[in-house]
């Protein structure tokens, strides 16, 4: 099997592995003939596979009796790429191009997008996001599904990794959504099984309750795009479990945790998009119209929306309906508690009736489906007992259903009856300790008390505050500068950190500190208290640094808030000064700030900059971050048309301002990729005091 690079697949010249995962990999080649870069993906069998009894139809014609697994495999791969390039030119789809058989396995051939990351790594680097972008991305993965739907075609594996942001022309880092893997039953670029030897599909914690009974629904990617952008809101999935059996069980039997970051209008449609029955789940029209609401109101997530149960009430109403009439568009209102509209009428314009209501016909019996409230108190009809449920389930399976089914189960109970055995052995441990063990940890390994020699607790990691690794010697304080070294890559695992005065270009600062001895809860409250310098920032990342419980400090987690690939150059938000010269990376949107000429050369200007309050007369106003693509070069940039594309229908023209853009050639070296955009006052004029507001 070609698998190095140099060598052709048909006409497919690999040059670079870009991910590899336990069925393949995926590599970037060159088309010979059309002269363009791809992404292919070479499909491996799994192992182990035997033989299954085909009655499908083939490629040539009816194919029956008895074929291997690995040939039934491949059939369905060919089948379905071939399938999916009815999706092709789709602005929201990675487009599935070509199919080439190689060696007796196939090789999807699909669209190469430069200069993208996925929706995951964004999560990871940024784990909340604005509640604006969730839903951009949310409306521009349901009309790829759309599509794909209308063919005939399930995607079966929604995800955050599937999602692919990339830059676009007007200088938006993540402005191009594109769904990936589309039609595509075989995982390669993931260590996440989407195929086993049953032919199951589905990643843990994203699968549909009824992917699991063998169903093939077209509401499972609704299910999975819920889970997805609950991932994008909270940092974490809605069924994240320490295994991956645990995960499929808690999609499976129990209700996701609300989501807390979320306003309860996106909340309402996570947990409606999670609905256990697919019959009950929010459908996709629905879910598209509330997102865009959403997406659309003048602070996204802060519309008031009185959303009725689903249930009978105290009233006795009975409430919306959950589905709209088969055919007919979901109407704009909610009768006597209709939400705020966005319609030609403009804001709380009046609802109309569908194209085709006669005059004077009677109001619709379906009013606009409010995204369901999962597990609602007035709705004990939808509620069940997790037994129940699963008996449910397990009466609906099929064969293959039940084998996956009794190793979930198995695996459940197995767990379950590890956590009580730790338990009671952790409580017989408690009753014999001599004495009281720090933040509550328990030392597994020691067998005396807090004062025994013998005790492992007393090594480096308790005489240092955060652990050896981050190797902090002290308790970090609000406004503490550090500087950061990543072991592995850039802002994976933990880094090293060391305190740098804040006046000597430091790589980030604590910008708050929160007593939480837990990573999920200290990130959480990190999140809060960081988050509106986070949207105000160019291309911000937040790592919570977290004590070590071994630790004899009594330290409290860090925000350390860092710029992308390069450093924050100094103090941040209410840390600095008015007056402080200060690099365009402390900067953010709303900041004010006057500049001066520091050194004039042939090719370029130096200016320094000064950090000034908005109500007086200054030179420049920041307005937002536009980026350019990864792979550009410096010389080739224009940061002032970047910006200008990016803001200029949304920021007024005048006589007085213009539309700036900054970037430092050493930040662009580091791989900063975001520029600074401003209001400038025209020929080196001030602006009048008072912040300039957008046109919207």
């Amino acid at each position: 099997m070609a698998e190095a690079q140099g060598e052709y697949v048909g006409r497919y010249l690999l040059r670079e592995r870009l991910g590899a995962g336990g069925m393949g990999s995926v590599w970037l080649a060159d088309d010979e003939t059309l002269g363009a870069q791809v992404a292919i993906k070479q499909i491996e069998m799994p192992r182990g596979t035997g033989s299954v009894r085909g009655t499908g139809s083939g490629e040539s014609g009816a194919e029956s009796g008895e074929v291997s697994q690995g040939e039934a495999l491949i059939r369905r791969a060919r089948r379905e790429a071939l399938h999916a390039t009815k999706l092709r030119g789709h602005p929201h789809v990675a487009t599935v191009l070509d199919v080439v058989q190689h060696e007796g396995l196939p090789w999807i051939v699909m669209e190469y997008v430069s200069g993208a990351t996925d929706l995951a790594k964004v999560i990871r680097d940024q784990p909340r996001l604005p509640e604006a972008e969730i839903c951009r991305i949310g409306i521009a993965v349901l009309t790829a599904l759309e599509a794909g739907h209308g063919h005939g075609i399930v995607h079966r594996d929604v995800k955050p990794s599937n999602i692919l942001l990339a830059p676009d022309h007007a200088g938006n880092r993540h402005g191009r959504v594109m769904l990936t893997d589309y039609g595509i039953s075989l995982e390669a670029d993931s260590s996440q099984t989407r195929m086993t030897e049953t032919g199951f599909i589905g990643t843990p914690g994203f699968t549909a309750p009824e992917r699991m009974r063998d169903e093939e629904r077209r509401e499972s990617d609704l299910f999975s795009l819920g889970a997805t952008l609950y991932c994008a809101s909270e940092g974490h999935g809605p069924f994240d479990r320490a295994t991956s059996m645990a995960s499929f069980s808690a999609s499976l039997l129990e209700p996701p945790r609300s989501p807390v970051q979320a306003s309860p209008e996106l909340r309402a449609v996570l947990l409606g998009l999670l609905e256990k029955d697919p019959d009950q789940r929010t459908d996709m029209r629905s879910a598209l119209t509330w997102l865009t609401r959403i997406e659309q109101a003048p602070a996204a997530g802060e519309v008031t929306w009185n959303f009725r149960t689903t249930g009978r009430g105290a009233s006795g109403s009975s409430g919306p309906a959950r589905h709209p009439v088969p055919g007919q568009p979901p109407a704009p209102g909610f009768g006597d508690n209709s939400p705020t509209t966005y319609g030609a009428s403009g804001l709380g314009g009046a609802a109309t009736a569908p194209p085709g209501t006669p005059a004077g016909a009677p109001a619709l019996a379906n009013p606009a489906q409010s995204p369901a409230m999962s597990g609602s108190a007035a709705n004990p009809a939808k509620r069940e007992d997790s037994l129940r449920r699963l008996w449910r389930w397990l009466r609906g399976l099929t064969l293959t259903g039940k084998v996956v089914a009794f190793v979930v189960v198995m695996a459940v109970l197995f767990a379950t009856a590890m956590v009580i055995e730790r338990i009671e052995a952790n409580s017989k441990g408690n009753n014999a300790s001599q004495g009281p063990k720090k933040n509550g940890s328990d030392d597994s390994k020691g067998s005396g008390g807090a004062g025994d020699a013998s005790d492992s607790s007393a090594g480096p990691d308790a005489e240092l505050p955060y652990g050896e690794k981050v190797g902090l010697n002290s308790a970090l304080k609000a406004g503490d500068c550090l500087n950061d070294s990543w072991n592995d890559k850039p802002y994976k695992g933990t880094p090293t950190l060391k305190p740098e005065a804040c006046d000597d270009s430091p790589d980030g600062q604590i910008v708050a500190t929160v007593d939480k001895t837990t990573r999920p809860e200290a990130e959480s409250e990190c999140r809060a208290r960081t988050g509106s310098l986070l949207k105000k920032l160019a291309d911000p990342i937040l790592y919570t640094v977290v004590p070590d419980p071994r630790s004899a400090h009594n330290a409290e987690a860090g925000c350390l808030v860092l710029q992308r690939n390069t450093s924050v150059g100094g103090p941040l938000g209410k840390f600095r000064t008015m007056g402080d010269d200060v690099f365009v990376t402390q900067l953010g949107e709303g900041d004010c700030f006057d500049t001066r000429n520091s050194e004039e050369t042939d090719d370029s200007i130096t200016y320094d900059t000064y950090l000034v309050p908005c109500d007086r007369p200054h030179s420049e106003q920041v307005i937002g971050p536009a980026f350019a693509e990864s792979d550009a070069k410096y010389d080739d940039i224009s940061p002032n048309d970047l910006c200008r594309n990016k803001y200029r229908d949304s920021w007024p023209s005048s006589d007085l301002y213009t539309i700036t853009g900054w970037i430092n050639d050493v930040d662009w070296d580091n791989g900063f990729r975001a520029m600074t955009c401003t209001l400038a006052g025209k020929d080196d004029t001030k602006i009048p005091a008072g912040k300039v507001k957008p046109r919207y």
